[in-house]
């Protein structure tokens, strides 16, 4: 029997996984945020502890924004108001080249890397970070 060609495989039309290589993924909430940005694979995830949704980091901002926690597993364009279903990973191997900027400089995303691996969580390693052989 012949497969139909919605069943063959094609590697065009898997998602890119980079060098992500998740051990724990997990469905989690996003509030909305204004302008309706995309946020792209590979963003570092902050949980904000004042309102209780999964946020990009951002090392400027406080109530745990300012530390990243996950990263996010498929790009996605936010709502400006409303919530979205994200997909995280929580614990797994990356590689530093391969995480998003989102309009922050390699050096910060550097340093917030390295404090990932040094927060004694053991849920990441960060391959590609010279610091860290």
């Amino acid at each position: 029997m012949a497969y139909k060609t919605n069943e063959l495989y094609s590697e065009t039309s898997q998602v890119t996984l980079l060098r992500f290589v998740p051990t724990s993924r997990a469905p989690k909430t996003m509030d909305g945020l204004a302008g309706a940005p995309t946020i792209a694979f590979g963003t570092m995830m902050a949980f904000n502890t004042a309102t209780n949704f999964w946020q990009p980091w951002d090392p400027a901002l406080t109530t745990g924004i300012e530390i990243a926690r996950a990263f996010l597993m498929t790009a996605i364009t936010a709502h400006a108001t409303a919530e979205s279903i994200i997909d995280l990973m929580l614990a797994g191997t990356l590689h530093r080249d391969d995480v998003a900027l989102n309009g922050e400089t390699q050096a910060a995303v550097d340093t917030e890397l390295k404090s990932i691996l040094g927060n004694g969580s053991g849920n990441f390693f960060v391959q590609g970070l010279k610091e860290v052989r």
